[in-house]
C-alpha cells in the first residue's frame, strides 16, 4: 500500500505528532508512506527525523482551496497513492475534490483526533461524509459523536485506539539518577508531573492549585510544554501568588519522554476534555500511578481505583486529596502503577494498534476501487460552516 498523510497544519501537538507517527509505521511495516503538510510546518522537521518523505501544499481557504486541492490532486497521482489519510475534518473536503479532479480511485480516511459536538448535516457537509471512506477514531465517545452528528454510516468508522512505543516509555527508565540529573530536578524529591500544552483546555491551574493545597513534604511539580505563551505566563504568576515558587519546574517541551517518566512518582492529566491522551497511556506503560479527568476519553483509560484515579474536571479539592494518597499509600501507588502497566501495554502497544489500523485502510481501499466516481461539487450549493 501507498500512503498520503495529508495534514497541512503549523501546529506541533499530539494530533501532528500521530499523523508523523502512522507515516513512519506504515514504512516501518514495508509499505510506503508520505507526509503532506504545510510550508515551513514543524511537523516536517519531525517527519525527516523518522525518515518519512515530505511534500508540501499552502491551504489558504479552508474547505474549497482549489488551488490546494489541485497540488495535492497532483501529489496522489505522482505517488500513485492507494489511500489518502486526512488528520484534520475541514480538510476532507480538499482531499476529496483533489480525488475527484484527477479521477483517482485513492480512498479518503478520516484520522479523527479531536473531538467536534457540532452537529454537521447540511449540504456540504453531507457531500463531504458522502464522498468519505472510512473513519478512524480512538474512543468509543467520538464513534457516537460521529456518528449522531453527521450522515456517515457507524458502520464505516473504525475504533482503534492510539499506539505506543514501549521503548520510548522505558527510555533511561532504569536511570532515574540519571535521568533527574539531566532535568535538573533533585534525586530525593517526591515529583509529580505533567506533560501538555500550555493552554486554558489542559488546565494546568487546577493541577498547580491542587499541588499547592495538597502540602506533600519535599514535593516538586513538573510542567513540561509549550503552547499558549500568555496562558504559560498566567501559570507562572499563579505559582508566585501561592508561594510555591522554589517547588515548581517549568520545563520545554522534550522528546525524550522516557527520561522524562523515570523522574515522576505520579502522573496527572488535569485537561477539561481531552480525547485520547497519548501521554497518559505511555505514563501508564511505564508504570507510574496516574491521575486523570473524569472526562472525554480519558475514562476509557482509567477504572477508577484499579489504574489510576479519576476527579472532575476543574475538581482542585480531589486532585489534592489523590496525590495526599498516592503520597501516603505506597502499596496503593504501587499497585495502581503496576495495573497501569500491564493494561496500557496488553492494550496499546503499538504493532497490535498498527495492524487494526492499516486494516482499515486497506479495507477502505478496497472499496474506494470499485465505487463510482461521485460529483466533484455537491448538489444544493456549499453551506460552509467552521470547525
Amino acid at each position: 500500500m501507498k500512503y498520503v498523510f495529508f495534514c497541512p497544519s503549523y501546529g506541533f501537538g499530539g494530533l501532528e505528532m500521530q499523523m508523523v507517527r502512522k507515516a513512519a509505521d506504515a514504512n516501518e511495516r514495508g509499505d510506503s508512506a508520505l507526509l503532506v503538510t504545510a510550508p515551513g510546518a514543524k511537523m516536517a522537521e519531525y517527519a525527516e527525523s523518522l525518515g518519512v518523505a515530505v511534500r508540501t501544499v499552502s491551504v489558504r481557504i479552508d474547505y474549497v482551496d482549489i488551488a490546494a486541492a489541485v497540488k495535492l490532486g497532483s501529489i496522489l497521482q505522482k505517488e500513485r497513492a492507494d489511500a489518502c489519510i486526512v488528520g484534520i475534518t475541514r480538510h476532507l473536503s480538499l482531499a476529496i475534490l483533489a480525488k475527484k479532479l484527477f479521477r483517482l480511485h485513492t480512498s479518503v480516511s478520516l484520522f479523527q483526533q479531536m473531538i467536534s459536538g457540532l452537529r454537521k448535516i447540511d449540504p456540504f457537509h453531507n457531500w463531504v461524509y458522502r464522498n468519505l471512506d472510512t473513519a478512524i477514531v480512538p474512543t468509543r465517545l467520538m464513534v457516537d459523536l460521529l456518528a449522531s452528528s453527521t450522515t456517515f454510516p457507524r458502520e464505516n468508522i473504525r475504533l482503534v485506539p492510539y499506539g505506543i512505543h514501549l521503548d520510548e516509555c522505558s527510555a533511561r527508565g532504569d536511570d532515574r539518577v540519571g535521568a533527574r540529573e539531566m532535568f535538573g530536578i533533585p534525586r530525593g524529591a517526591f515529583v509529580i508531573g505533567q506533560t501538555a500544552r500550555f493552554e486554558p483546555l489542559k488546565d494546568q491551574e487546577t493541577t498547580i492549585r491542587a499541588f499547592a493545597e495538597a502540602e506533600i513534604p519535599n514535593s516538586l511539580l513538573v510542567l513540561a510544554g509549550e503552547g499558549n505563551h500568555e496562558y504559560r505566563a498566567k501559570m507562572h504568576e499563579l505559582v508566585s501568588e501561592l508561594g510555591i515558587v522554589e517547588s515548581v519546574r517549568f520545563i520545554p517541551f522534550t522528546h525524550d519522554f522516557g527520561a522524562l517518566l523515570a523522574c515522576l512518582d505520579i502522573y496527572v492529566m488535569s485537561s477539561l476534555c481531552e480525547t485520547f491522551s497519548l501521554a497518559l497511556i505511555q505514563a501508564m506503560a511505564a508504570g507510574k500511578p496516574v491521575i486523570g479527568t473524569n472526562a472525554g476519553g480519558t475514562p476509557e483509560a482509567i477504572t477508577h481505583y484499579e489504574n489510576g484515579l479519576l476527579f472532575e474536571p476543574r475538581d482542585v479539592r480531589t486532585l489534592a486529596s489523590h496525590l495526599k494518597l498516592l503520597f501516603d499509600e505506597t502499596e496503593f501507588s504501587e499497585r495502581l502503577g503496576a495495573q497501569a502497566a500491564l493494561d496500557a501495554r496488553s492494550r496499546y502497544e503499538h504493532h497490535k494498534v498498527n495492524n487494526e489500523f492499516f486494516s482499515a485502510c486497506v479495507q477502505s481501499r478496497a472499496v474506494a476501487s470499485t465505487s463510482r466516481p461521485a460529483d466533484v461539487v455537491p448538489h444544493g450549493g456549499m453551506a460552509l460552516r467552521s470547525e
